[in-house]
């Protein structure tokens, strides 16, 4: 078998292009091809030796997919879960299709058909004599990479079905359209604290202050950063201080416990990031 140790210069000039491609191919919208899928996966079974399908569902949506294969096979919701194959969301087909493509190394024949699935389907399954095949999402929202709306669904298929993302975080409809509906009980129950912090955010931080009863222990006007700032002592999350710009943005930062003012919040927040930087610069030496 033939293998390689490196890659020549124009070989890796080309990772951008792959990049580029399978993010398109992840990206994509709207109805599977029904026809090519058929196709497709006909050849799949045969150059795996399965049983050609005799069914074929197309499903608006995991959802859909997930209560036909529940209804038809009589497994849990998480075993039907666990039976769809990504389709267009397999980026590890970019791999094979890069070395398929820019080398001559022999890689197995049975991907290529994957590779042809992906571009022209959502997420299958394959069970039994039976093929489930979803359409992609009708929207994908995306910032930085990330899933991420805040005024809708990060993700959204025809049949209503949708994923609701902030900052990559898959949180809930209440949260993104109607935070200010939240409890404090259900902030404080919220066991992860990334989207614990979502969600105070988009309540708001001087609501979430006043509503829990934080105890203001100092406040002052920043005139070197002209802010008004205010140090409260929370039940559940210690000291934070308050910050307001003119412009009327808030700014919450958290604050060591033994910090009783306002400028020694400031004081700490300085020489805590300085020396947060020197210790990134340090790592980054060795």
């Amino acid at each position: 078998m033939k293998t390689i140790n490196s890659l020549s210069d124009e070989q890796v000039a080309q990772f951008p292009r792959f990049v580029d491609k399978w993010v398109k191919i992840g990206m994509q919208t709207g109805p599977c091809d029904r026809v090519e899928c058929i196709k497709i996966v006909n050849e799949i079974a045969e150059m795996h030796g399965f049983s050609k399908p005799k069914e074929y569902f197309f499903c608006s949506s995991p959802q859909e997919a997930m209560q036909l294969i529940v209804k038809n096979h009589d497994v849990s919701n998480k075993e039907a879960i666990d039976s769809m194959m990504y389709g267009y969301n397999d980026s590890w087909l970019s791999f094979y299709d890069y070395f398929l493509e820019m080398t001559d190394i022999q890689i197995a024949e049975q991907i290529k058909p994957l590779i042809k699935l992906s571009k022209v389907c959502g997420w299958w399954s394959y069970i039994d004599d039976k093929v489930y095949f979803q359409d992609r999402p009708e929207i994908i929202n995306i910032r930085n990479g990330l899933l991420h709306c805040e005024d809708g669904p990060s993700i959204r298929f025809s049949d209503g079905f949708s994923v609701w993302s902030l900052n990559g975080y898959r949180v809930t409809e209440q949260i993104v359209l109607k935070p200010d509906t939240l409890t404090i009980n259900q902030i404080n129950n919220e066991s992860n604290a990334d989207i614990q912090s979502i969600m105070i955010e988009r309540f708001g931080w001087e609501r979430y202050l006043e509503e829990t009863n934080a105890k203001q222990i100092d406040s002052r006007r920043n005139n070197i950063e002209n802010t008004l700032e205010i140090l409260y002592n929370t039940a559940k999350f210690g000291k934070r201080l308050v910050c307001t710009c003119p412009t009327g943005r808030v700014f919450v930062k958290g604050v060591h416990g033994s910090v009783s003012t306002c400028e020694e919040a400031q004081n700490w927040l300085s020489g805590y990031q300085l020396e947060n930087r020197k210790k990134f610069r340090t790592i980054g030496r060795t």
